[in-house]
């Protein structure tokens, strides 16, 4: 009797544990929560077999960018003709940081939470499913909100941006836009998507929203490049060395020299190149919706289009390339940062799980168009310290798992693939976030 009674408590608790996973799961945050359980795990037992050796600390957070934005969150700005200076870095986040009190280990984990929360909200909002989500959250690149840089506010401003345009929010776009500009110089990406997409609106019929959108946006983005010089005019003297500083850190409009590269070497090249492909097709569907809203428009014909928040991305991802390319001599270095560590990758995402099934050519295509791709970076004919079977494998692997991201929504093993995939990338993901810590050029 006794243990009937037991074994009937202890059945009526795993229905009870099973309901509240499922409904943990089936929550807004659940992805979220399932991610940072499985971060943990994978941390812990990795760290116990010495695989990773190294853990966050205060002492080991602050390399590269974290050490000018913690001097202008003591100091304020500083502003140097001759050398590099913390004029080239924007005000939100150090000023933030300052604000919180916190070391850089503690910023780091805010940054961690302000990135999934921001995440969280914007999967709820798209609908994004949940695969899409985990597979999304395990992007090598998202390793820089672990530390106590920009990229979490700027996520999370931008992620408030592309709601507003997906949701017709206004005040939501306007809102992100200038928060957006105040964490990073996006102004000068923002301003070319904004117009790309006041014009696809304007085509479309949606000639009041196109007008506000545009009007709005401009005077953001105006407002928030405006107070970052003002406060620079005021603590340096010079208005403008958020501009003029980048040129010690060999930021010159100049043509690129080819083949591209990137100094942060063959563990990043793969991601730098994947980026490189991203904003090439970005740079084709935005051409072709230009051309095709041009023909609509002569014939007095609405135009249907994606989600504004998708022009938008598209448009970022373009200018983006455009820039990494002609501004850094050919050295694509940050480019996956500038790309893959965004939420415009989310809504990308969000956008290829809204397409139909693809027949086998359409893979063939793209595997096609990839390998016209990899030759940008020297492959085939001059990549360093490799030989042509090594490029070929190399290359050939990068294709292949662009591939997996592109077709395993319609594969029989799809559930399988994600998991592998979402698995790799996380190893990948601590790989590099312990290469910086120990002071390896990652970005």
């Amino acid at each position: 009797m006794l243990f009937a009674s037991s074994l009937s408590v202890l059945t009526q608790l795993g229905r009870l544990s099973r309901r509240a996973v499922l409904s943990a799961w089936n929550s807004p945050v659940g992805p979220v929560l399932l991610h940072l359980l499985l971060v943990a795990a994978l941390v812990s037992t990795l760290y116990c077999f010495g695989i990773i050796h190294i853990l966050p600390s205060d002492e080991n957070l602050i390399v590269w960018d974290a050490m000018w934005y913690q001097q202008i969150a003591r100091e304020g700005y500083s502003y140097s003709e001759v050398r590099t200076s913390s004029a080239a870095f924007f005000p939100l986040f150090p000023y933030f940081w300052r604000l919180t009190h916190l070391g850089p280990l503690g910023m780091a984990l805010l940054n961690v939470g302000i990135f999934n929360a921001a995440f969280a909200w914007l999967g709820h909002q798209l609908r994004l499913s949940r695969r899409w989500q985990l597979l999304a959250l395990s992007t090598p690149m998202l390793m820089f909100m672990w530390l106590p840089y920009t990229e979490a506010l700027f996520f999370l401003f931008s992620s408030i941006m592309l709601a507003g345009l997906h949701r017709n929010r206004l005040d939501w776009t306007l809102v992100g836009m200038f928060g957006a500009g105040l964490t990073r110089s996006a102004s000068s990406l923002f301003t070319p998507a904004l117009v790309l997409t006041v014009f696809v609106l304007a085509v479309a019929g949606e000639t009041r929203r196109a007008r506000r959108l545009g009007i709005g946006g401009v005077l953001t983005l105006v407002a928030s490049v405006a107070i970052v010089a003002v406060m620079q005019q005021v603590q340096t003297g010079e208005p403008f060395g958020f501009i003029k500083a980048h040129k010690h850190w060999s930021h010159v409009l100049s043509w690129p020299l080819w083949p591209l590269h990137a100094t942060t070497g063959i563990n990043m090249l793969w991601l730098e190149a994947l980026a490189m492909a991203v904003g090439i097709a970005a740079a084709g569907l935005c051409l072709g919706m230009v051309i095709r809203a041009k023909r609509r428009w002569a014939q007095r014909l609405s135009l249907a289009y994606p989600s504004a928040a998708v022009v938008f991305s598209l448009a970022y991802a373009v200018c983006a390339l455009l820039f990494v390319v002609f501004f850094q001599k050919g050295n694509v270095a940050n480019l996956a940062r500038y790309i893959l560590a965004t939420p415009f990758l989310v809504v990308l995402f969000w956008q290829v799980s809204q397409l139909p099934a693809w027949p086998a050519r359409y893979y063939a295509a793209v595997a096609a168009g990839l390998g016209l791709v990899w030759p940008i970076f020297g492959a085939y004919t001059r990549f360093p310290a490799f030989s042509l079977a090594q490029t070929l494998w190399y290359f050939g692997l990068t294709t292949a798992y662009a591939l997996a991201y592109l077709g395993w929504r319609q594969w029989r093993y799809g559930r399988e693939m994600v998991m592998l995939l979402y698995f790799f990338n996380l190893i990948v993901q601590l790989h590099l976030l312990e290469s910086i810590l120990q002071y390896y050029l990652v970005e």
